[in-house]
């Protein structure tokens, strides 16, 4: 808009259900709302927009304020897929999830991102963060291995499109149990910061 020399002659607004743009994170939406000022941005909170007329340009809110617009870039109503919905897993438009570790309520599945009724914005950022937190919980109850003098074999499976799927058996050794507890703690740095 600045490269069209368009930005000093619209008004941008942003019409959010929330009271502020980040509920989860009050410091950060008043980030949000410091810069929106700057640039000269409205944040219209607490306004659920239930439809728009295209020939009279405006937005419809749920309170029966209408809104005026030249563009209007809308985020379609969030729901499950048609395929979770038959699943049987949603209730009300979403997978419901326990809030401290995201379990459902069915035995040993959990639900992370879009779908689930965790009070979180649905955006990426936030379902890797529930990934995240779903996985420290499997591994907080996962019982200690005890291995023992076992050691490790290893089968590398290949399935490339185009191509009939191999898989290639290593016996168990000494140097492929080194290989996979360097592979585990490498993964568990990377993964969770795991010193």
């Amino acid at each position: 808009m600045t490269e069209r020399g368009i930005l000093t002659n619209s008004e941008i607004s942003l019409v959010s259900q929330w009271a502020i743009p980040v509920p989860p994170s009050p410091d950060g939406s008043k980030a949000i709302l410091r810069r929106f000022e700057e640039l000269g941005i409205t944040y219209m909170p607490n306004t659920v927009i239930t439809s728009i007329d295209p020939d009279k340009k405006v937005a419809l809110t749920s309170d029966g304020d209408e809104i005026s617009y030249d563009l209007f870039l809308g985020i379609p109503h969030h729901r499950v897929p048609d395929v979770v919905e038959a699943s049987g897993m949603a209730e009300g438009g979403w997978i419901p999830v326990d809030e401290k570790n995201l379990s459902t309520k069915f035995p040993d599945v959990y639900a992370v991102g879009d779908v689930t009724s965790a009070p979180a914005p649905k955006t990426g950022v936030f379902a890797e963060s529930e990934a995240r937190a779903v996985a420290e919980h499997l591994i907080a109850e996962m019982p200690a291995p005890s291995w023992g003098t076992t050691l490790s074999a290893k089968v590398n499976a290949n399935f490339l499109p185009g191509q009939a799927p191999t898989a290639l058996f290593d016996d168990a050794s000494v140097e492929i149990d080194a290989e996979k507890s360097g592979f585990a703690a490498e993964r568990k740095k990377r993964w969770f910061a795991a010193p």
